[in-house]
């Protein structure tokens, strides 16, 4: 009972922090440059213009008049009195990370380098996950292993997707279908994370209405794949970052449920997606300029 309470607390605390950080930081001071620094983060040096109408179109942003509207000196390298005027176009129908920053040559081939090695240890790992479990799968015959093995896949591809392998290397002439498989991978990957939870932990023998929740919540994700070709990007980005909001909360619920129970293997689960929950804090907080953006921080969410 107290374990269960304290999960409770400690989702309650993370969903609080979320939603309320980031008021302390809105200081900037101005970007500096000095020798034996290689970079500059420019993240929160950057002005946004809200289309409150929703009435810009792409011309209207392109014009003289629009940039205008930027004020003069917001962003200013403090070169000799010098200000350096940069603008340039972004095109998504969903949020867009743009991590700008000013670095030399080596420095910016330094962390190619160490983004290719981070992306080929993680992939190499999710790899091994997949083989292992495969055999156990092979030797034990258990349903939980395969449902196991299919979610680490589809997420494997969502993520591959996310940063840029599946565009750049698999379909670099078909971007827009490179998008629309991100989204149906993502879903995938929680239909079968899903179905993976409710047989692990038996929810419906244990947990009959959170069982039903969580079926509801799997007919959810498995609609948007199938809906995927039918419906707008927009609508069909946003449906499924709810989706994926919502969905490892209430697997917390029922492994916490399960474990107030007396169902002890439910530790196991909770502890796992434990390192979920982690991974959203750090990235979310990243995203509202609390933590820094690095290859660490902006990877955190890839360990689920």
């Amino acid at each position: 009972m107290k374990k269960a309470n304290s999960i409770f607390l400690t989702v309650a605390a993370i969903i609080t922090v979320q939603f309320y950080a980031g008021a302390a930081f809105g200081k900037v001071e101005p970007v500096v440059l000095r020798d034996g620094i290689d970079v500059y983060r420019l993240d929160r040096h950057l002005e946004i213009l809200e289309d409150e109408k929703g009435e810009w179109t792409i011309d209207d942003v392109t014009s003289t008049s629009f940039a205008d509207r930027f004020k003069l000196g917001e962003f200013n390298l403090c070169l000799s009195g010098s200000v350096f005027c940069f603008r340039f176009r972004v095109k998504s129908e969903s949020s867009v990370i743009l991590p700008l920053e000013i670095c030399s040559d080596q420095f910016f081939l330094e962390q190619s380098k160490w983004k290719v090695l981070w992306s080929g240890i993680y992939f190499g790992i999710i790899l091994g996950m997949v083989l292992y479990n495969l055999f156990l799968f092979n030797s034990l015959r258990d349903r939980c292993l395969l449902f196991y093995v299919l979610y680490v896949i589809c997420i494997a591809i969502y993520f591959a997707g996310l940063n840029g392998f599946l565009a750049e290397y698999i379909l670099p002439k078909l971007p827009e279908l490179s998008s629309l498989l991100i989204l149906s991978f993502l879903n995938f990957a929680l239909f079968w994370v899903i179905l993976f939870a409710k047989s692990f932990l038996g929810t419906k023998k244990h947990v009959l209405v959170t069982d039903k929740f969580l079926t509801v919540l799997m007919v959810c994700a498995l609609a948007l794949v199938i809906m995927t070709p039918f419906v707008g990007y927009r609508i069909l980005i946003r449906s499924s970052f709810i989706l994926a909001a919502v969905i490892p909360l209430e697997l917390i619920i029922a492994g916490s449920t399960c474990l107030k129970l007396g169902y002890r293997p439910a530790r196991f689960f909770l502890i796992a997606f434990a390192t979920v929950i982690a991974g959203e804090l750090i990235f979310n907080l990243t995203l509202r300029g609390m933590l820094q953006y690095n290859i660490l921080t902006a990877s955190r969410k890839m360990l689920m």
